[in-house]
């Protein structure tokens, strides 16, 4: 009987990738620890995760395993590259999307969007609207209005009443963390294959190549 044989009779390779998936997991959180913490995707962590999962597989297979146990070590450091790089994006941007979130919907913004309408109302109108400035009605502050029409802003808010100004208040802000959510999805579905970049690439390979070694080492 061979001796790879003979190891997979024996359980050596069941007890390897145990080892082996331990060691991912632990790169994987190692990795997305780091990566929430500065903000960034540290890349050449995957190598490091290649290596534990490598060690792993050794240590859970009493270095037994042969090349079949180097084989599954690379196939469970790929998966758990995959995991930790999309724990990383997923934790980054769930982080962004949590500042925004605390920042809550400022009433005064509301104010703008009233300001924003009459004066489209005036020039739909055919009034002459003497702006101070040129900007595009999302980049305007109260300083780029007419003073008239930000009075009637103001005036127009503070005639709704505070139960009205809360109710649309919570409109504002059901559609914000709705847009939130939104934008959280399309960053997490372009963020992944934008990471893979040649170094990424090049740290994914080294991690294979250790995860391979110290695998099927015997």
């Amino acid at each position: 009987m061979s001796k790879e044989s003979g190891t997979i009779m024996g359980g050596g390779l069941v007890g390897g990738a145990i080892g082996a998936s331990i060691g991912g997991l632990i790169g994987a959180t190692i990795w997305t620890i780091i990566g929430y913490s500065t903000g960034y995707e540290v890349g050449f962590i995957a190598w490091g995760l290649g290596a534990l999962v490598g060690l792993g597989m050794a240590v859970g297979s009493g270095r037994t395993a042969g090349s079949s146990g180097g084989v599954i070590a690379v196939v469970i450091a790929l998966a758990g590259i995959g995991l930790g790089k999309y724990a990383v994006i997923y934790t980054l941007v769930e982080k962004q999307g949590a500042a925004l979130s605390a920042r809550g919907v400022d009433p005064g913004d509301l104010v703008l969007q009233v300001a924003n309408s009459i004066a489209e109302e005036r020039e739909a109108g055919g009034k002459k609207v003497n702006w101070p400035t040129q900007r595009a009605a999302h980049e305007r502050t109260q300083a780029d209005f007419p003073a008239d029409i930000w009075k009637e802003a103001n005036k127009t808010w503070d005639d709704l009443g505070a139960e009205r100004q809360n109710e649309i208040l919570a409109e504002a802000t059901s559609e914000r963390d709705k847009a939130i959510s939104t934008a959280k999805a399309t960053l997490r579905a372009e963020a992944f294959p934008k990471s893979l970049s040649p170094f990424m690439i090049l740290w994914v390979v080294l991690a294979g190549v250790s995860a391979f070694r110290l695998g099927s080492a015997d």
